[in-house]
């Protein structure tokens, strides 16, 4: 059995599909972080478990919404487990 931890930089594309000018899309920097275990059930198979968290930095859509400067604004976050099973072919 294998226990590890992760921590990185992540990337992701946001968009908003709306009726225009609340129609929006961007891309983020951010982290993750987690952890996971995974087991050999056989020689060539392993099945394993891994939870994420990554979060996004925060953006301001002020230029979208001049009126309500300051008040529009995201923070994405997502939490994330993963079930897998893997193969070995060789």
């Amino acid at each position: 059995t294998l226990a590890y931890a992760l921590a990185g930089y992540s990337w992701q594309y946001f968009k908003l599909d709306a009726p225009a000018p609340l129609d929006v899309d961007w891309g983020s920097s951010g982290f993750s972080v987690g952890a996971g275990l995974e087991t050999a059930v056989s020689d060539k198979m392993t099945v394993g478990i891994e939870y994420r968290y990554s979060q996004f930095a925060k953006e301001d859509f002020s230029d979208e919404f001049p009126i309500l400067s300051g008040l529009v604004t995201s923070t994405p976050s997502f939490h994330t487990v993963r079930i897998d099973a893997k193969y070995k072919f060789n």
